[in-house]
């Protein structure tokens, strides 16, 4: 199943997911940590074939046998929580997705897995461009490019590539921001001025 996902066939990966799951069910029982790495990569099928609630389903389970077994702050445990960030993110559910990405986030800290906190920047950065905080985008964004590059990928790598371009967009967004703050601040300096007049010359007429 992993190697189908790794190559794109996500129909064969469920297959075989889904396989594994009823053999280790029949083996295992309901509660079993194995149980948990299969759901949790069935949810990951789900969201990439846009099954948003079938995921969550999924990875709900998932998170409460690895909490269980694994306690809450295993690694496993945070790849568990990126993943419910994912699906939140999805469903534009912004609050929610940045919960669980800074759950995930106090323990990949902890970790020092270079590459999973890039990945969980970088998503706090879409979740916090995509309803208008540029400022902190950018942050997420910038964190992400210093663990990318700590992990030794050089400028040309997709996923430095990509981020690179994030942080461009994201700086013009600050920039355009605080072009028309700066502009409504004017205005608003302009009509105080202008009532205060107005209200001078009604108090003296």
């Amino acid at each position: 199943g992993d190697v189908y996902y790794m190559v794109g066939e996500l129909d064969k990966s469920m297959d075989c997911y889904e396989g594994a799951f009823r053999i280790r069910f029949i083996k295992l029982g309901t509660d079993h940590v194995d149980i948990a790495a299969t759901r949790n990569n069935m949810g990951v099928v789900h969201m990439k074939n846009g099954e948003n609630d079938k995921a969550m389903e999924c990875l709900e389970v998932a998170l409460r046998i690895r909490e269980t077994h694994m306690g809450k702050d295993h690694e496993k445990v945070g790849d568990t929580l990126h993943n419910i960030g994912l699906v939140h993110k999805n469903k534009k559910e912004y609050e929610r997705a940045i919960e669980c990405y800074e759950r995930a986030l106090r323990i990949r800290k902890t970790k020092n897995d270079n590459t999973k906190l890039a990945d969980t920047f970088y998503n706090m950065g879409i979740v916090y461009a995509n309803h208008g905080g540029y400022k902190v985008a950018l942050s997420h964004y910038k964190e992400a490019l210093e663990c990318y590059r700590k992990t030794g990928l050089l400028d040309d790598h997709p996923s430095v590539v990509n981020t690179l371009q994030w942080i461009k967009w994201a700086d013009r967004q600050v920039q355009k921001q605080t072009q028309k703050q700066q502009q409504e601040k004017d205005g608003q300096d302009e009509d105080a001025s202008i009532t205060t007049t107005a209200t001078t010359a009604t108090i003296t007429l």
